[in-house]
């Protein structure tokens, strides 16, 4: 779900040069960038309002209200600020009806950020309506990208319902279509998110050898935050089998490589529960020697309660991170949490293998 973050807020940065930019408005997008950058949500917000303020002061620069409503509603969405950012992706989505061709790229992006503020909340059924539907906005407009990110959200929606089949499935879709893009930021993502479905399967196998193909991207590419959950996952898989000094390695690179980045908030906490888990199964094993890592909150500036947007995300298990029921006639009854457009008007509501036989 980290993807849905630096991804979105990018595209919808990029989208906004198509109109042209002053040299005051490109301070605002210059300001936000580098806040989502550094993964500060209060500055972001901050400089979200500040744009929005202005764009709204400014006629000339108008035809970039809706992409920044759109932008700040998903940071207002990884603060846990859900009413807010209903009402501003509301709002995002009457300006785009109002158009005399309501843009359908930005309809897809409002139906798949009402399904992140769902699944944060998890309400997993109305996730996967609104993820479905952005989903098809993407297969009609022949938009891999959005197929790709509406895919990943669908999986993680099924793996959190634990109806793996599906989401595995779903994750290996992604992974075609991110190998097509040459999209290696997303491709890595999904390599940890499907390595941790099957490490819930209790496949340790594979999910070992998705941890690494994960770790390897991040790697090439400086993910820091996907490196580290990756050297994680990978040292408890270790652990487990009772190879502590080798999954001792592992959290001593992910340390040290949080500790280069803005992501040890982030990560810290799950480095510190291995820590911890190595420590307890040492212990019942008998095994001497278990290693004290009674500093690392203080090396890395963090505590066990202080885990940030990011690692509640990661928490999701997986990312993103970006996130189901069959079918949507099954909501037929429950009433709408939401309201935006569609495009013709009318109101709508409201991320074969060997084993197969063993995924449920």
């Amino acid at each position: 779900m980290r993807q849905i973050f630096t991804l979105i807020i990018s595209l919808l940065i990029a989208n906004t040069t198509v109109y042209g930019q002053s040299s005051e408005i490109e301070k605002y997008f210059a300001s936000i960038e580098a806040a989502e950058r550094e993964q500060n949500l209060a500055k972001a917000c901050s400089e979200y309002k500040a744009a929005i303020n202005y764009c709204r002061q400014n006629n000339e620069e108008q035809h970039h209200l809706t992409n920044l409503l759109l932008g700040y509603c998903i940071i207002l969405s990884y603060t846990g600020d859900y009413s807010k950012a209903i009402a501003t992706l509301n709002e995002a989505a009457e300006r785009n009806h109002r158009q005399p061709t309501p843009d359908k790229e930005i309809e897809a992006k409002i139906y798949m950020q009402f399904g992140v503020i769902n699944f944060f909340q998890k309400r997993f059924d109305d996730a996967l309506f609104y993820y479905r539907k952005s989903e098809a906005i993407a297969v009609s407009t022949k938009n891999k990208m959005g197929i790709s990110i509406a895919k990943n959200n669908i999986a993680n929606v099924y793996q959190k319902k634990g109806e793996y089949r599906q989401a595995i499935d779903s994750y290996r879709k992604c992974i075609k279509l991110q190998e097509e893009l040459q999209d290696t930021a997303t491709l890595a993502n999904t390599y940890f998110n499907l390595g941790s479905c099957y490490e819930e399967l209790s496949i340790q196998d594979r999910a070992k050898a998705y941890y690494k193909l994960a770790y390897s991207l991040a790697h090439t590419i400086n993910d820091i935050e996907i490196l580290s959950l990756s050297l994680i996952h990978l040292a408890n898989i270790d652990a487990k089998r009772g190879e502590y000094s080798k999954a001792h390695n592992m959290l001593d690179e992910a340390e040290f490589s949080a500790k280069k980045s803005r992501t040890a908030a982030g990560v810290g906490g799950g480095i510190l529960q291995t820590y911890a888990n190595i420590r307890t199964k040492r212990r019942l094993s008998g095994c001497p020697g278990s290693v004290q890592r009674t500093t690392i909150a203080a090396r890395l500036h963090i505590g066990r309660e202080t885990k940030s947007p990011y690692q509640r995300v990661a928490d999701r298990a997986p990312d993103q991170r970006e996130r189901a029921t069959d079918s949507p006639t099954k909501r037929k009854n429950k009433k709408p949490q939401q309201a935006a457009y569609h495009s013709d008007g009318s109101t709508y509501c409201r991320h074969c293998d060997d084993n197969s036989a063993t995924v449920s």
